[in-house]
């Protein structure tokens, strides 16, 4: 590890971005060890994110004597290349290729500005050298962070490593002060906010530089920037929260580049927004919504792309909950709804096959759709008006003239109830992902809904298969949802907000029904989720993996019920990536539960045989796997010898237990 941190932490090794790359491509593949993918994570945050990392600590000595060998260049040129003007650039001699390099590509040793003159007084205190290196540490990982955004396309995992530096110091170390803790977060804290620091100065100066002749190169550049802004607002709304006024002209969606990067970089901040707007100060969010933001939010759900719908109206619709916001957000926010229910009101008499109506109209009311079912997840006043007890059978589409935020989420409720009915599949995966959003907001409501028959119709077999595909991605956001409203926070808040709760009931444990709800009812069709395992879809059998993944770790399901499927899925042989998860939660259940992964072996072995008949009817059963290694080489593998090796072998009492059972 030590000799990959000092690789990638060298700018001038010239492979240092397609490594990354390659490393964060591993760490992606389901197919890799766990061991691996925790170590190249480890790599990251370790170079990245601690503070106490010396991969480019640098000595006095070593600073002092580089500062008599070394020129200083202007800091005009080094912010005309797009650098960071906090520290003036220095060109140093490289003797390996005869060519020069600036301090900003170079690690260690880092010269600072000097005369040469080795005088006490000339030289800088030990706490400005540090300072300085720090912030030249923190430019450089920025700049390393940008590049691997910017290749991967995806900053996902710099979001997990961001929330494991601020927030996951505790965990081990319960025996530590809680004082020493505190200023390891502080410390982090700080670290982040100069990361932040350098990518917005990194921002800057390449919208300085920026000559608009390449769109597409440019417009990779700016989305791997800003979506590595938006990693620390997920983390830490706050270490973003001062540098809002500097993200917020990219909702205006007139930056140059392709329509697809538009979107992209509209949904990031649209995020950003949604994220740093509760801890907005009165002054900042009145200067926020009295501006051209709300207005550009609005624009953006008539005139992007379907993907950026949903981030704008939970932006506006954050804007809009802000205790301090004035009258203007919430007028535009309902302006939104207005018109949008007002052309589904129109358009539901149409025609029943949405097939054959134009698609601009099909088009027009998919984003309506969509966008009502944002504004019922994720505006705060649409909860509070709602009531917890309805009967959905009794809910009617009203006129757009009676429309309120009381009854905003009844009235979507049914508008989308007529939309479900309709025979085009598109339109009906539509109706149900906004039927997910008022799921969320009010868990009662699917309660309610659940005993009407519309959850079994959408997951039965004379279902179309895209609509089973959308009925299990939505009850995965649902958990997840569910998840994080309690883990936030949000569901103790909303308990102390009711006042019909009282103190003996919250002592009893029974303050928060909602949180069961979902998962209760989810529960009631698992016999239905193991079939779809053996659905002819791929995509279907591997978002219900996901869903049951879910429910087990959640605990809503039996494993004893759950691991004989999960066996059978063993015999996947035309879905690596089907096996693989399976496999991942077969470990995690037989490390937890050894005996009952023996116990339930055998019917497993049955199970997977039935499992290859139904989905693979035209190839011969098999529990051989072959694999072709590109050498003239063939290599075989049992379906089920991961599982042996990885839960079995090592213990001589589980091995003789499971040949027992194979052979009763």
């Amino acid at each position: 590890m030590k000799s990959i941190l000092s690789s990638l932490s060298n700018l001038n090794y010239g492979g240092r971005t397609a490594a990354c790359s390659v490393m964060l491509q591993r760490a992606a593949d389901p197919k890799e060890d766990d061991g691996v993918r925790d170590l190249i994570q480890e790599t990251f945050l370790t170079m990245w994110f601690d503070t106490e990392f010396n991969g480019t600590t640098l000595k006095k000595s070593a600073l002092a004597s580089n500062s008599k060998q070394a020129p200083t260049a202007s800091s005009e040129d080094h912010s005309a290349e797009g650098g960071d003007t906090s520290s003036s650039t220095v060109v140093t001699p490289n003797t390996a290729t005869g060519n020069t390099t600036t301090a900003s590509d170079a690690v260690s040793p880092i010269p600072f500005p000097g005369n040469g003159r080795s005088s006490s007084r000339r030289r800088k205190s030990d706490a400005v050298l540090a300072a300085e290196q720090r912030q030249i540490r923190c430019n450089v990982a920025a700049k390393q962070m940008v590049e691997v955004v910017a290749s991967s396309g995806n900053a996902d995992f710099l979001t997990d490593m961001a929330k494991e530096l601020l927030f996951g110091l505790g965990d081990g170390i319960k025996e530590r002060k809680k004082a020493e803790r505190r200023k390891k977060q502080e410390a982090a804290q700080s670290h982040c906010g100069n990361l932040v620091s350098s990518l917005i100065e990194q921002l800057l100066g390449f919208e300085e530089i920026r000559k608009h002749a390449d769109k597409t190169k440019e417009g990779q550049q700016l989305v791997a920037m800003i979506s590595t802004l938006g990693v620390f607002a997920q983390a830490s709304p706050l270490l973003i929260q001062n540098h809002l006024d500097t993200l917020l002209p990219y909702l205006k969606a007139d930056n140059g580049v392709s329509k697809e990067q538009e979107s992209a970089m509209v949904i990031v901040v649209s995020k950003i927004v949604s994220r740093v707007a509760p801890t907005l100060t009165t002054s900042d969010v009145k200067r926020v919504t009295e501006g051209s933001v709300c207005a550009d939010l609005v624009s953006i759900t008539y005139n992007l792309g379907s993907s950026t719908v949903s981030a704008a109206v939970e932006a506006l619709a954050k804007l809009a909950s802000h205790r301090d916001a004035g009258e203007g957000s919430s007028e535009k926010l309902m302006g939104l709804v207005n018109a949008f229910y007002r052309y589904l009101y129109k358009a539901k008499g149409t025609a029943d096959d949405f097939s054959a109506v134009k698609a601009n109209v099909r088009n027009n009311v998919h984003r309506a759709l969509s966008a009502l079912g944002s504004v019922c997840r994720y505006h705060e006043g649409d909860k509070k008006g709602a009531s917890d007890h309805v009967d959905p059978t009794a809910l009617v589409v009203i006129s757009p003239s009676k429309l309120s935020w009381s009854n905003l989420s009844d009235a979507c409720y049914a508008m989308f109830r007529v939309f479900i009915e309709k025979k085009d599949v598109g339109t009906k995966c539509k109706a149900l992902r906004a039927m997910c959003g008022a799921f969320i907001a009010r868990p009662r409501l699917m309660l309610a809904v659940e005993h009407t028959g519309v959850l079994s119709d959408v997951m039965s077999d004379k279902a179309h298969p895209d609509l089973i595909l959308e009925s299990l991605k939505c009850w995965c956001d649902i958990l997840l949802s569910e998840e994080r409203r309690i883990e936030s926070g949000e569901a103790k808040e909303e308990m102390d907000m009711k006042e019909s709760i009282t103190t003996s009931v919250k002592i009893s444990g029974d303050q928060d029904g909602d949180s069961t709800l979902v998962g209760g009812v989810l529960t009631q069709h698992s016999s239905r989720l193991y079939k779809l395992t053996t659905n002819t879809s791929p995509a279907i059998r591997h978002a219900c993996v996901e869903l049951i993944g879910h429910l087990l770790r959640q605990g809503l399901i039996n494993p004893m019920e759950t691991v004989p499927y999960l066996l059978a899925l063993q015999g996947d042989v035309g879905s690596p990536l089907i096996r693989q998860l399976a496999l991942k939660l077969l470990i995690k259940e037989g490390l937890k539960r050894p005996d009952m992964l023996r116990q339930r072996v055998c019917a497993g072995v049955k199970q997977a045989f039935v499992f290859q008949r139904l989905v693979y009817p035209n190839s011969t059963v098999t529990a051989v796997i072959e694999q072709d290694t590109g050498d003239g080489i063939t290599e075989t593998e049992c379906i089920f010898g991961l599982i042996f090796k990885e839960l079995i072998r090592s213990s001589r009492v589980q091995r003789q237990g499971l040949f027992k059972s194979l052979l009763s």
